[in-house]
């Protein structure tokens, strides 16, 4: 009996080592699997790194950019507001000046007028002599 017992737990221990030897080929998969995934996401994690580094450097020249574009755009307006003063300046003294004008061409044509009738009268007593 001793032998068929003995015989009996060789059998419990070959089966209880093929299934630790199953176990063990499982976990050693599992955990290949899982280096393997680890891998691919450190990988990823550089790759995601690298890029965030890329934007990182493209936002700072963004940045430098739009500073420097909002300082154009700020000179820029400071000029116009320069040049519409020095516009509404400019056609104030157009106004002013075609005012004068104006005044000047009536006061030439008054004089025109007055020069005709003079000339209109000194014709008259110039045939009124003549005539005489």
């Amino acid at each position: 009996m001793k032998l068929r017992g003995r015989g009996e737990n060789e059998i419990k221990l070959d089966r209880e080592l093929k299934t630790a030897r199953l176990d063990l080929e499982s976990k050693n998969i599992e955990i290949k699997n899982k280096q393997s995934t680890l891998q691919k996401l450190q990988e990823e994690c550089s790759r995601l790194e690298a890029n965030l580094k890329e934007q990182k450097i493209s936002n700072e020249r963004a940045i430098k950019d739009n500073d420097l574009l909002n300082g154009r755009i700020l000179k820029t307006q400071q000029e116009n507001e320069q040049q519409m003063i020095q516009v509404n300046i400019l056609t104030n003294e157009n106004h002013e000046k075609s005012s004068e004008l104006r005044l000047k061409e009536e006061e030439i044509n008054a004089l025109r007028q007055e020069n005709m009738k003079l000339a209109k009268t000194s014709r008259n007593y110039s045939e009124k002599v003549e005539g005489s």
